[in-house]
């Protein structure tokens, strides 16, 4: 899920599981649906994404690239 140094980060997943968990719990839900995934997802990866110099110069943001992310995945309905 993650990104750093182009390999995947296990601890960012298990972050993104357990904070999913956690806003599914507050929802009273005994589950997690992708919403909860959606809704938590900025906070818990923003400071594993690092932007190239060249993006962070034309004002891209990295809850732009996360955002980019979220969208470009399918989620089941």
């Amino acid at each position: 899920m993650c990104v750093r140094d182009r390999s995947a980060v296990p601890r960012g997943s298990l972050d993104l599981l357990s904070a999913s968990k956690a806003a599914a719990s507050i929802d009273c839900l005994d589950f997690v649906i992708p919403d909860d995934v959606q809704r938590v997802a900025p906070a818990i990866l923003r400071h594993r994404i690092r932007l190239i110099p060249e993006r962070e110069m034309e004002g891209m943001q990295t809850d732009d690239v996360i955002s980019e992310i979220l969208h470009a995945i399918d989620i089941p309905r």
